[in-house]
Formats: C-alpha cells, structure tokens, sequence
C-alpha cells in the first residue's frame, strides 16, 4: 500500500503558448480528481470515497493519479456521486476510472505509462496520451477534442519524475481559466468570491457563504479583474 496522507498530487499551471514539443497530451476531463492509494480511493484533499467493492476490486496495490469520470459535459453528475458518498447508489454503473499517471511509482511519464497498460479493467480506462510533435500537431489535438465537446488538452513533460504540486511540468489548454475563491458574501443575487487579494462576482447559484467555489473566466483585465467570471461548481465533494 502506499501512504499519500500527506502527499499532494500534480497540480497543472495554464499553458501559455510555452514550446511543447516532447510533451503528452490528453484529453482534459470534466471529472472529479482521485487518487487510489494501493487500498482505497479517495478525492485530491485524501477524503475517503465510499466506491462499491466491485468498482475498486483489481486495481493495483500502488497508486494511481485518475479521475471519476462520467462522460464529456457530466461534470455535475460525477460530483453529485462523490458528495453523496454511498457505496449503493447505482449510479456508480454510469463512471469510469480513466487512470492517467503513477504519483509513487519511479521512472519518467513513458515508463509509468507502460506499467499503467498492464490495468485491465472494464470500467477503468488509461488515458490515451500522445506525444506532441510540434506546435500544427498541438493546435489539431485540442481541435479535435473540442469538436467532440471536450474541454481541452493536460500537457505532460515526459522525461522527469511524477511531480507534487503545482508545477510547470503539467499544463492545462482551455480557451478559458479556471480558478477557486472562497465565498464572503452574497449580495443582490451575487456571491462575491475572496480570489488573490480581490473580489470576483459569478451569479450566486446554490453556494453559500465559506464555500470553496470553482469559477472559469476569458483572461483578465489589465488590473488583473477575471473577465466574464461565471460560476460551474461548489467544490463540497473534496
């Protein structure tokens, strides 16, 4: 079993039109973050998900950096599974474990991925990952994802050691940002969201105040205010 109490996962930085070349791409899922520990799954902040024997029987004695995963624009789904944490719940037969890199295991990206291929499991998929050839064979990936109603691409350097924290060895590609602020206030219909030292406004929704609160935005103003910041999730079920 390996011990990831306090071990942080990977954490990606936005891509900023950094040279590629070398990297793998994937496709950026609208899921929930894991991690499977070698004995138990649990969320990124290590909350323990209540999975059904059947979903986590096989899987590995090491651990794997994945994501619950129900399908290209089911983010909410996959999250109301995870929230209500019951083991029962039938809709666990509508996710997917989609298994994309090794947090403890040594050796760079293209050795975990071939020990990553000996995981055969019918609901757990590995993450197709393919290696950028330059910049025309980047833009037609994250093309081709798009087309197909993804979110965009997670970029992995491929020659060093799985990474904790935020680095700049994984990249996230979206034709927007996304960031979290805490929740101060509601006021006229608003939460007003405490994000780097400022106030950022999404319409309210079902947060409250002092919740963790995932919000995505067109770039920023040149005082650094996020443009056109809208709400997509309550983070309640890390």
């Amino acid at each position: 079993m390996d011990t990831l109490t306090k071990m942080k996962v990977m954490l990606a930085r936005d891509y900023q039109n950094e040279d590629v070349k070398g990297f793998f791409a994937s496709e950026k899922l609208d899921g929930v973050r894991a991690i499977w520990d070698g004995e138990k799954l649990c969320t990124k902040n290590f909350r323990i998900i209540n999975a059904p024997d059947w979903f986590v029987s096989g899987l590995p004695k090491y651990a794997l950096d994945c994501e619950l995963w129900a399908g290209r624009g089911r983010f909410q789904f996959a999250a109301n599974v995870v929230k209500r944490n019951k083991a029962d719940n039938p809709d666990w037969r509508e996710l997917r474990l989609c298994v994309f890199d090794l947090p403890s295991t040594k050796g760079n990206l293209s050795q975990r991925m071939e020990i990553m291929k000996s995981i055969v499991i019918t609901h757990v998929e590995i993450l197709e990952q393919i290696e950028i050839k330059d910049e025309k064979h980047l833009k037609h990936l994250f093309d081709s994802v798009k087309s197909k109603g993804g979110e965009g691409l997670m970029l992995r350097q491929s020659s060093e050691e799985y990474t904790h924290g935020r680095t700049d060895l994984l990249l996230r590609m979206k034709d927007h940002a996304t960031d979290e602020g805490e929740c101060i206030a509601i006021i006229d219909g608003a939460a007003h969201l405490k994000w780097r030292g400022i106030i950022v406004k999404v319409k309210a929704n079902t947060m409250k105040i002092g919740d963790s609160v995932t919000f995505k935005y067109n770039g920023l103003t040149e005082n650094g205010i996020p443009r056109h910041a809208r709400f997509i999730a309550v983070r309640d079920y890390e």
